[in-house]
């Protein structure tokens, strides 16, 4: 029977991989050297494999852990990536206005500039038009 994957877990061995031991990881994450260990045992007994081979004090990756990196990477990137994107347009408000030319003129133009002063991050695009 197929699991979901455990994305603590995940998390937790791409800090490994991507930084090259558990000790780095742990600082990246904030947590403690032993709080970083069962979360790799996890996830390797999950997959059912090892994710990692101890060389020389080192820590690195197996084949199935390179597979592993390589897409988790990616994935957090793109996570990452459309995080910033919801952020952006958050912070950017649209605003569309079709207004009589006269009107335009008149009254709108004189007080665009307080209005921009204001509101820096509104995106405002003002259509004077006659036939409204």
């Amino acid at each position: 029977m197929a699991h979901d994957l455990n994305l603590n877990a995940t998390n937790y061995f791409e800090a490994v991989a991507r930084l090259g031991g558990v000790s780095k990881a742990a600082e990246e994450l904030g947590v403690s050297l032993s709080a970083v260990s069962p979360q790799i045992r996890q996830i390797e007994q999950q997959f059912r494999v090892r994710l990692f081979r101890r060389e020389k004090r080192r820590l690195l990756l197996t084949l199935d852990g390179e597979r592993l990196f390589q897409t988790t990477t990616q994935a957090f990137r793109m996570m990452r990536d459309v995080r910033s994107a919801i952020q952006r347009q958050r912070e950017n408000r649209h605003c569309i206005m079709r207004v009589s030319p006269s009107f335009a003129v008149w009254w709108l133009g004189p007080r665009i500039k307080q209005l921009m002063d204001v509101a820096p991050n509104w995106d405002l695009r003002i259509d004077a038009a006659p036939d409204l």
